[in-house]
C-alpha cells in the first residue's frame, strides 16, 4: 500500500528500505516484477536490502556495504 501511495505522485527517484521483509514468496516475485517495470520506464529505485540473491536482472548498479564499501559496478 505504502509503495502504491508513493507511486500516485509519478516520482522520478524511487528509495526503498528493506521493502521486501515478511512478504511471502510469490508477493516478493510480484514486487520485483514491479521494479522492473518502473525501471523499463525510466525510473531510478535506489533499494536497501540484506537479500543480495533477490536483486532484480535489471540493475545496472550495485554497491555493497559492509563498513565500508566492498563492491560498486555493474551485476554483469
Amino acid at each position: 500500500v505504502f509503495i502504491a501511495r508513493a507511486l500516485l505522485s509519478n516520482p522520478e527517484i524511487i528509495v526503498l528500505d528493506e521493502p521486501t521483509v515478511g512478504l511471502d514468496v510469490q508477493t516478493v516475485k510480484s514486487f520485483y516484477e514491479l521494479i522492473s517495470k518502473l525501471h523499463k520506464l525510466g525510473k531510478t529505485v535506489i533499494m536497501v536490502t540484506h537479500d543480495m540473491h533477490m536483486l532484480s536482472e535489471d540493475a545496472d548498479r550495485v554497491i555493497a556495504i559492509n563498513h565500508e564499501i566492498e563492491f560498486t559496478g555493474p551485476l554483469r
